[in-house]
């Protein structure tokens, strides 16, 4: 009912038709091709890998070897790490925040400004107060969609191709990151394909598993790929702020340092009731 209330017919099909099985059916046509009608890239959200760490009790590391052995054993040619796109996301959170504050006196829909990575309270925001709340929320994309962005882009010159050349999937802790790649602003109109074309939950990649008979434990691990160089000693790059109020802490210690000089180690929370 959730998406219903959000969404019309339309993005409700388009978001269904986002699934393991759609994952499935683009690498069995690919396979039935003498020549690979679409590079696939796989990008790994770290709450997903943290996840399916936790479920075969394997260190993130090797969850992300065994993960990318899987997908490639499937016919996957590229699977990425997102974590350094939730470092883009933060950054420029911090500079959006600097720009707002500087120009609160003029603009007073400058502050406060809400930033949110979940497409399902966006929506919320959308659908419930419309355009009296949207001046205030942020404008950066979310990591995923970010991650969108370079493969459809930077990658996609990297290896020579045009945006629809590549079938990028999203491995994801929610459903409602599925609605998020079907909006519009993440479509590219001239080439007619989506930044994200499929995303696909943590639940769904142990379907997949079952479906191919196979444990992730039993992979034979595969390196890491990187789409800016080798990655040193194949580690896996993470930042602070990862959790509820991660936005909040990057951005109260950049705005400290940035518009007051005041350097900020460590902030202490004090939890309080409303009244």
């Amino acid at each position: 009912w959730f998406y219903a209330f959000l969404r019309g017919a339309d993005e409700i099909v388009q978001v269904g038709q986002q699934s393991h099985e759609e994952l499935s059916r683009v690498l069995n046509a690919n396979k039935a091709s003498s020549s690979p009608k679409k590079l696939v890239v796989v990008s790994v959200s770290p709450q997903s890998r943290a996840s399916l760490a936790a479920r075969f009790e394997m260190t993130p590391l090797d969850t992300a070897k065994k993960l990318t052995a899987f997908f490639k054993n499937l016919g996957v040619h590229f699977v990425f790490d997102t974590t350094f796109t939730r470092n883009f996301s933060l950054l420029e959170n911090q500079r959006e925040f600097v720009q707002r504050f500087q120009r609160r006196v003029e603009d007073k829909k400058a502050l406060p400004m809400l930033a949110a990575a979940c497409p399902g309270w966006i929506c919320y925001a959308e659908k419930t107060h419309g355009s009296f709340i949207i001046p205030y929320i942020s404008t950066t994309r979310s990591p995923q969609q970010i991650m969108g962005s370079l493969i459809k882009d930077h990658f996609a010159k990297q290896q020579s191709l045009t945006p629809d050349q590549i079938y990028h999937v999203t491995v994801m802790p929610c459903y409602d990151k599925k609605l998020e790649a079907s909006r519009p602003d993440f479509f590219i109109e001239k080439h007619q394909t989506r930044e994200v074309d499929c995303v696909i939950t943590t639940g769904e990649v142990l379907k997949l598993l079952d479906q191919e008979g196979v444990s992730l434990l039993e992979m034979n691990p595969m390196p890491l790929d990187s789409m800016f160089g080798s990655l040193l000693d194949e580690q896996l790059f993470g930042h602070s702020g990862g959790g509820s109020g991660g936005y909040l802490e990057h951005i109260f210690k950049y705005a400290a340092k940035e518009l007051f000089g005041i350097p900020v180690k460590e902030l202490h929370y004090k939890t309080l009731k409303n009244k």
